[in-house]
């Protein structure tokens, strides 16, 4: 097993106790931590949901060029670094394939 990966389980682990020790583990807390595990994250209910109400509240336009095609919901601030914002919809944005693929390749 990589030390990412590994790294990323230990996180998972370290939420769920604190969860636990503070008696407040809900959804929210175990989709967050989650959502450091990888694609699973993009098949989430509360993903879905999230995507859904993006996309409805700002339209099916690529916020950086203005398009509409090929829109995807893109964070932001990436999942990577900022696993507590995966579902914030202050975090999240349309943008095309192209303008998130080339957002992406400066991460």
């Amino acid at each position: 097993m990589g030390s990412r990966r590994r790294n990323q389980k230990l996180i998972v682990a370290v939420i769920y106790v604190c969860g636990m020790l503070m008696n407040s583990l809900d959804s929210t807390m175990v989709t967050v931590a989650f959502a450091t595990l990888g694609r699973e994250f993009y098949r989430s209910p509360e993903w879905i949901a999230a995507r859904d109400e993006c996309l409805a509240a700002k339209g099916r336009i690529c916020s950086a060029c203005g398009s509409t095609d090929q829109i995807n919901v893109d964070h932001i601030k990436p999942r990577s670094k900022f696993p507590e914002l995966a579902l914030e919809q202050t975090n999240l944005r349309p943008l095309c394939w192209p303008c998130n693929r080339a957002k992406a390749a400066r991460y």
